[in-house]
């Protein structure tokens, strides 16, 4: 390498860093966490039949 030089980003550049180091981030949120995730959870809650009154 003979000589260094800044060059600056294009604004859709830009984007694409900031939304690449925002993925980086949740993904690291996501393996860290301990989520459980209850689907049918709901299911014996909420009734088959509306109730109207």
């Amino acid at each position: 390498m003979i000589d260094r030089q800044l060059m600056p980003l294009t604004e859709g550049e830009f984007e694409q860093y900031k939304q690449k180091i925002f993925d980086n981030f949740l993904k690291e949120l996501r393996e860290k966490a301990q989520i459980t995730i209850y689907e049918d959870f709901w299911k014996e809650i909420v009734p088959d039949e509306p109730t109207l009154q």
